[in-house]
Formats: structure tokens, C-alpha cells, sequence
């Protein structure tokens, strides 16, 4: 039972996390370093953030 209601909250929070990321989409800071890329990586990283919560989301549901 808390096996199920632990995956469905990772679900809960990873499409929140999907959300965000679709609002935040193409808003890059503006970083004053030699890695210009960052904000792009840090939007990738967000991405497969909420891709894995779903993932272990589901696993941990069944």
C-alpha cells in the first residue's frame, strides 16, 4: 500500500516537474562564464529529471 501511494505521489510531482519545464522552456540567466551552454543543460537535466520520477513512479506503483 505505501509502495503504490509512494509511486503515485513521484507521478504527482514529476508532472508538476513537466509543467515547469514547459512553462520555463527557452528562459535562459544569462551566465557570464566560459560555459555558455549551462542554462541549456540545466534545462536538459530538468527534462530527464521528471522523465525518471515517472519512470520509478510507475515502477513503484506495480
Amino acid at each position: 500500500m505505501v509502495k503504490k501511494i509512494t509511486g503515485v505521489l513521484l507521478v504527482f510531482v514529476a508532472i508538476f516537474g513537466v509543467i515547469g519545464e514547459v512553462q520555463n522552456s527557452g528562459i535562459y540567466f544569462p551566465t557570464y562564464n566560459l560555459f555558455e551552454f549551462s542554462g541549456r543543460l540545466t534545462e536538459v537535466a530538468g527534462w530527464i529529471n521528471s522523465i525518471l520520477l515517472i519512470l520509478i513512479g510507475v515502477i513503484f506503483f506495480f
